[in-house]
């Protein structure tokens, strides 16, 4: 005898939430997305959708999430450039940061793959890359306009 089960994915914003289950779980499942939505909406706090308890685990909260759309079929540099053109990366982001980012949006990729993109576009001048105050590289996004002094008098 064979099982059918359903999905359900339901996306508010950054806040994303997917059931999953049998045929006869769906109507209890949809009430339990649809009291989650309602407990999304009506709070900042429960905005951020993370309870006192997962706060302390290596879990990406979604504030700290950019509100971006990213391309799967678009390639890794381009992901991250998105990224830090967004407000998300107007901040030093390490390396451990931009790839559970890159996970919780499903891009899921190897540290060194990402290491490796960030690197490259750190030497094109797209992103800058230094340590911070415990020796560790991070990450930030260009300035958008670079203030170029005018070459010559004019006249």
């Amino acid at each position: 005898m064979s099982v059918n089960y359903s999905k359900i994915r339901l996306k508010i914003g950054v806040n994303e939430i997917e059931i999953y289950g049998t045929k006869d779980d769906m109507q209890f499942l949809g009430d339990l997305a649809l009291k989650i939505y309602n407990e999304l909406n009506s709070t900042p706090e429960a905005a951020a959708g993370v309870s006192e308890q997962e706060s302390g685990s290596n879990v990406v909260m979604p504030e700290q999430l950019p509100n971006v759309q990213l391309d799967p079929n678009a390639s890794l540099p381009v992901n991250i450039l998105k990224l830090f053109t967004n407000e998300w990366g107007s901040k030093p982001r390490r390396l451990s940061e931009v790839k559970e980012v890159l996970d919780s949006f499903g891009l899921v990729y190897p540290k060194q793959t990402v290491a490796v993109s960030l690197l490259r576009l750190a030497k094109e001048g797209k992103i800058r890359r230094f340590k911070n105050e415990r020796g560790e590289y991070v990450y930030i996004a260009m300035p958008s306009k670079l203030v170029k002094e005018p070459q010559g008098e004019q006249a």
